[in-house]
């Protein structure tokens, strides 16, 4: 096998594939901060702790924007880092990213995950900000050849939400 693809994305669609790539930590983060406020609400109502209750009622939404706030400037940051339009070559050992001089390989082990959805194949060589690859910049012959190899590897796990 040996496909390549280069696309570029913006700084927002960077962010929603990794955003979707994350979907989980997200409603985790998101559950956590609305028990945050649960609390905080309770407190402040019972009188039992007010000032408790108020930290709480404040910082519970905070941390729900920090989260989306830090992922849009960690995905910023990598793009200005890395301008121009990102260069992916598919071989059966592994895959290469190439933007402007910069190129770096990994071996199909080195990745912790590699899933995919309806819209994105998303690959996962670090946690915090995997690469998200949108399905339309492949051939569909191309999609499938690929598809077929990357399932076959033991960290391959589909998304529940994948067509």
């Amino acid at each position: 096998m040996s496909i390549q693809v280069t696309y570029e994305l913006t700084a927002d669609q960077a962010y929603h594939g990794v955003r979707r790539a994350n979907r989980r930590r997200f409603a985790l983060v998101r559950a956590c901060c609305a028990v945050l406020l649960a609390c905080g609400i309770v407190l402040l109502a019972t009188g039992g702790q007010p000032v408790l209750g108020s930290v709480l009622v404040v910082v519970a939404p905070l941390l729900a924007f920090w989260q989306s706030y830090a992922t849009r400037l960690r995905v910023a940051r990598h793009q200005a880092e890395n301008p121009g339009p990102l260069t992916i070559a598919f071989a059966d050992s592994g895959c290469a990213f190439t933007t402007g001089g910069f190129r770096q390989a990994f071996a199909w082990s080195r990745f912790t995950r590699i899933a995919d959805d309806r819209d994105h194949l998303f690959l996962y060589a670090r946690r915090e900000l995997p690469v998200a690859v949108p399905k339309s910049v492949f051939h569909p012959y191309e999609l499938g050849e690929l598809m077929r190899v990357l399932q076959s590897r033991p960290n391959y796990r589909p998304s529940r939400r994948s067509s």
